[in-house]
């Protein structure tokens, strides 16, 4: 009787736990060196000039993606002023911050390797008004500790970086994958 009652009470105890805390990982968002990076391997391959046609069909006559480097290997490119879709959330009462309504710029990288293809986001930041104090924010400075070591933990934190991981994973998503037809 007493370890029934025993296993219910941990039973609850870790049903009713938040989700597990990585201070250095949240999905696809990684932390090393005090720099903030997305990195996903996809399990299919990739043609680079059907992806490279993809990504700047994205694009908008404010911002997008600019393809700077492609070979056999490797694309590698930027993104500039691009909105990042908020609305991917099934959470319909989570408010965004207003700093991550604003457009994003990065760099990434696409790697081929046997039948797959890694994608590396990363120099992540978000322009500023013109007469902020400082004129360009990084997502490090948004979503990890001062001293750059870990992520902040909170909810809103964790969901922010949760919703950039589903950004990116479906950005560069290749038609070959069956899944959303990006590139």
């Amino acid at each position: 009787m007493k370890s029934q009652i025993f296993l219910i009470v941990i039973f609850a105890l870790f049903s009713c736990s938040p989700k597990y805390f990585n201070e250095t990982q949240q999905g696809n968002m990684f932390l090393r060196n005090s720099k903030v990076y997305f990195q996903k391997e996809f399990n299919h391959p990739i043609s680079f000039s059907s992806a490279a046609e993809g990504i700047k069909s994205f694009n908008t006559p404010n911002g997008g993606f600019q393809v700077k480097l492609e070979n056999d290997n490797t694309l590698k490119g930027v993104m500039v002023n691009y909105q990042l879709n908020w609305l991917i959330t099934d959470d319909k009462r989570f408010k965004i911050p207003p700093i991550f309504k604003k457009p994003i710029n990065a760099s990434f990288e696409i790697e081929k390797t046997q039948g797959s293809y890694k994608v590396t986001v990363n120099n992540i930041w978000i322009a500023t008004e013109p007469k902020a104090k400082q004129k360009n924010l990084t997502i490090e400075s948004l979503v990890a500790k001062k001293d750059g070591c870990c992520f902040i933990k909170n909810k809103k934190n964790i969901k922010i970086l949760e919703l950039i991981d589903k950004n990116f994973s479906t950005i560069f998503l290749s038609r070959s994958g069956g899944g959303d037809l990006r590139f």
